[in-house]
């Protein structure tokens, strides 16, 4: 399975992990969808980046892959307003 992992600075003990199960690991490839079978990307760096996240999120939603938003630093979500978690809650991206 191809396995889409978008993390900033990347995130190596994750990308081992698929590898050493077998899959193949591609990093920080926003919108490219073709024969991915799960995205996991950061938290933070989607909601800093919401536009992007939520056209990716509906190219993987279309495509029927699965996307995991995992967030390294909660509670606190390295400094990103709360106005802008309040605005993914409402616009849910990680959800439908």
């Amino acid at each position: 399975m191809r396995v889409l992992l978008n993390f900033r600075s990347g995130f190596e003990g994750l990308k081992e992990g698929f590898e050493a199960l077998g899959h193949e690991v591609l990093e920080n490839r926003w919108g490219q969808v073709k024969g991915a079978g799960l995205c996991v990307a950061d938290f933070v760096n989607c909601v800093r980046q919401l536009r992007r996240t939520r056209a990716h999120a509906r190219a993987l939603r279309a495509a029927g892959v699965p996307l995991i938003a995992l967030n390294r630093d909660a509670p606190w979500h390295r400094g990103v307003h709360r106005a802008r978690l309040a605005l993914v809650a409402v616009l849910a991206p990680f959800y439908q």
